[in-house]
């Protein structure tokens, strides 16, 4: 069954109030769920399709945004997130670090 944008804009406005937050507009919603969908790993044309996007350098931005290309780079050079956790926690110990 699909929506209005009055009924959704009107769910969004008792969501907001039940979370105590002021302001939250279906755009930002949106943007969010773009950025999540982008760290999440869905490619390019994926978000395209699923946001109604005409141009491609749309996803991109978000998926610039979300940093999941910067993550997913260093986790190939460097290995697994865990990984690099635990030597940066060795090297912070050895220089005397705080644990």
């Amino acid at each position: 069954m699909p929506l209005s944008i009055r009924q959704i804009q009107h769910r969004i406005k008792q969501l907001e109030e039940l979370a105590g937050l002021s302001h939250i507009t279906s755009d930002a919603l949106r943007a969010y769920a773009t950025t999540k969908f982008a760290y999440d790993g869905v490619n390019t044309a994926t978000l395209q399709t699923v946001m109604g996007w005409n141009d491609l350098s749309t996803a991109d931005t978000y998926i610039r945004r979300s940093g999941a290309m910067a993550y997913r780079e260093f986790e190939r050079v460097y290995g697994k997130r865990d990984r690099i956790l635990r030597q940066s926690s060795k090297k912070r110990d050895s220089l005397g670090g705080i644990k």
